[in-house]
């Protein structure tokens, strides 16, 4: 898989949600590679943190600075997931959620954009066979 460009990625940040269904699914399946891809397990681990203040910033309706600090800071979690599973599909997904986190510019509604993203990728990865 070539890695989503980065146009792709604004837009489903930005909110275009035909456009991230589809790339979720193209990205899920990559990242299951059919069984032998990533984990669930290695995916939930940043997912489970981003579910978090996805909670908190629906309960206050933006983004504070210290959940976007937070947010920030699931960029090196990311990187330490690719170097531990040290697979192809890992980089890619360290690449893509990374560039996503960064689009968000403290923006809740991108935010919330980027929470559906990663939950598709998430649900494609499992319907595809991604191990558990």
């Amino acid at each position: 898989m070539q890695t989503t460009n980065e146009g792709k990625i604004r837009e489903i940040i930005g909110g275009d949600t035909k456009l991230l269904v589809e790339e979720a699914e193209e990205i899920g399946k990559f990242v299951a590679n059919r069984g032998r891809g990533l984990a669930t397990s290695q995916i939930r681990n940043v997912f489970g943190a981003v579910k978090k203040l996805e909670i908190k910033a629906k309960t206050s309706h933006e983004i504070s600075e210290t959940a976007h600090s937070e947010l920030l800071l699931l960029i090196p979690r990311l990187a330490y997931m690719d170097a531990r599973a040290k697979k192809r599909e890992s980089k890619e997904l360290k690449e893509i959620l990374s560039f996503a986190i960064k689009e968000i510019k403290g923006d809740f509604e991108r935010f919330l954009n980027f929470c559906k993203f990663f939950e598709a990728i998430l649900a494609y990865h499992r319907a595809s066979g991604g191990k558990s």
